[in-house]
């Protein structure tokens, strides 16, 4: 189902700011990668507690508005190998950091400016729910999903679940 993923670097990391409002954020760290269109980002949140938060988006969109940076359409049909890059990134930070737990939110699709479906159970929160129980299993992840918002989190089960659950709900709500 996956298409191949695109090799990706690693192109630096941002510590956190001290002036900031963000909940428990330690640092950022940022990937790019090219498919034969366009050239992504990758942002993933750093968290206490080994928590990760994915955000990818087109390079040209750093700047833009959350609603059309992570809700845009890009007509290259090439999602599966875009979602498992991002996927192959938490990979490799799972190999750095055993007890890592991943979260994400399936952002809704935006057209011209227009959200044009709703934001609960998106095609994004389905598609990373696939990504995730087909790349990441159920052995080593505990999911917990909220449809209404389309938010998605996998556990560490080497972790506290519910200390890891109290930490993403925080920081999921602080998203909207």
């Amino acid at each position: 189902m996956f298409d191949a993923p695109y090799k990706f670097y690693k192109t630096g990391e941002t510590k956190r700011n001290p002036f900031t409002l963000s909940v428990n954020l330690v640092k950022t760290l940022h990937y790019r990668f090219d498919t034969e269109k366009n050239e992504y980002h990758v942002d993933i949140k750093c968290y206490e507690h080994s928590l990760y938060l994915i955000e990818f988006f087109l390079r040209k969109d750093l700047k833009s508005k959350k609603e059309e940076k992570y809700g845009k359409l890009t007509n290259e049909r090439k999602a599966s190998g875009i979602v498992r890059t991002c996927f192959d990134i938490m990979l490799e930070l799972l190999s750095k950091d055993k007890s890592a737990s991943f979260a994400f939110i399936g952002s809704p699709t935006y057209k011209e400016r227009q959200q044009t479906e709703s934001a609960a159970r998106t095609k994004r929160f389905i598609l990373y729910r696939y990504a995730t129980i087909n790349l990441l299993g159920n052995e080593s992840f505990e999911v917990f999903e909220d449809e209404y918002t389309s938010c998605f989190l996998a556990a560490n089960k080497l972790c506290d679940l519910d200390l890891i659950k109290q930490e993403a709900n925080a920081i999921l709500k602080s998203q909207f």
